[in-house]
Order: structure tokens, then sequence, then C-alpha cells
């Protein structure tokens, strides 16, 4: 059985109003949280992490990162071969 054929392309769309509010009001959430780890966290009086801390630290980020790159490789791998398809074709 052959996959069906790509739907066809769509064109650019515009994103409303009230998406870029939420977009841009996501954003600076972003900014403003980043900001104040940056000033607040690992400040006067606050214990410093040592090396296995840092190591924990960069090997859970690790795995993390590779396990939802992974984890969406198979995803997109599994949608283009046609698995997703339902058995009767429809």
């Amino acid at each position: 059985m052959t996959p069906p054929p790509d739907p066809a392309p769509r064109s650019r769309q515009k994103l409303s109003l009230p998406a870029l509010l939420l977009l841009g009001g996501l954003v600076l959430l972003g900014v403003v949280a980043v900001i104040y780890a940056v000033l607040h966290v690992g400040g006067p009086g606050s214990e410093h992490m040592g090396f296995h801390g840092w190591f924990a630290l960069a090997l859970g980020a690790g795995v993390s990162i590779a396990l939802s790159v992974g984890l969406f490789a198979v995803t997109f791998h599994s949608s283009r071969s046609g698995h997703d398809t339902r058995a009767d074709g429809t």
C-alpha cells in the first residue's frame, strides 16, 4: 500500500493579535525568570554546588535532551513511514 500524497502546501499565515500578545507575554515571562535566576540564585549566603552536583546536573540535562530528541525522531519517522495510518486505510 502506498502512503497518501502530501497535502497541498499551506500559505504562510500571519499571527492574530491575541496570539502575538500571548507570545510576547510568554517571552517576557521567560526573560524575567532568567534575570531573577541570575540575580538571586547563588547569591550571598547560599550553598555552592560541588563537582558532583554539577556533574549530576549536566548528566541529567544531557540524558533528558537526548531522550526527547530520540522520542521526537521516532514520532516523525513513524508518521512519515505510514505506521500511524489506520489498518483499514481510511
